[in-house]
């Protein structure tokens, strides 16, 4: 279900306006997506600051400076806001390996660029035609 969100994504960093909010993030981060327990995808976000759009990559990265791997059901809590980052990374709903810095500041950019607002309506309009998504959400 999260997947859906990749293509949202693509759009935003895509967006000349949300470039600035970049500033200063540089790297790869890689997402890594569960469901019931199982890989259910991967994905990898190139990051060059605010002087070229990002670039989002299915699949696993070589060398990501940031992995984070979530499951399908927190990370559509996360991006809507129904859940805090920090508090799922201490509970252990979030892996995190490399960067800690970069996990900060890309939760930081998300916030600054509206990603929340932006994002919740999207996954709701989608939730009220799938019953299983409206439960989780």
């Amino acid at each position: 279900m999260a997947a859906m969100l990749i293509p949202m994504l693509k759009e935003q960093l895509g967006n000349q306006e949300n470039k600035k909010y970049l500033k200063g993030l540089q790297g790869i981060c890689e997402l890594q997506l569960v469901q019931k327990g199982k890989k259910a995808g991967a994905w990898h976000i190139i990051l060059k600051g605010d002087k070229e759009i990002p670039v989002v990559v299915e699949g696993k990265a070589q060398k990501p400076t940031l992995s984070v791997t979530v499951d399908d059901d927190t990370l559509l809590k996360l991006a809507t806001g129904k859940l805090n980052p920090i508090t799922s990374f201490m509970n252990g709903k979030i892996k995190v390996a490399g960067n800690l810095m970069m996990a900060q500041k890309l939760e930081s950019t998300f916030r600054s660029a509206g990603g929340y607002e932006k994002t919740r309506p999207f996954v709701m309009a989608f939730a009220e035609s799938n019953s299983y998504l409206k439960s989780k959400l």
